[in-house]
């Protein structure tokens, strides 16, 4: 029993210390994924979208993210 315990520590000792961090998306990513679902919704579901945007605490930091020439009659950008 104990070296079966010895045996599963070593493993994990061993995963911990070979894995490197995984960032699946960054920022930008994000932002491209999103830009691309936000145009393929239906104009009714854009309004609401646009109107829960608003309501976001953070949003003059938000909007910096966005990267310039985007177009401009989006209407979250107001």
């Amino acid at each position: 029993m104990r070296t079966h315990a010895r045996y599963i520590s070593c493993m994990l000792v061993i995963i911990l210390l070979t894995s490197s961090p995984s960032y699946a998306w960054n920022t930008k990513g994000h932002m491209m994924v999103a830009a691309i679902a936000y145009d393929k919704l239906k104009p009714e579901v854009k309004a609401k979208v646009d109107e829960l945007l608003r309501l976001n605490p953070d949003r003059r930091n938000w909007l910096a993210l966005i990267p310039d020439g985007t177009k401009a009659e989006n209407p979250i950008k107001e």
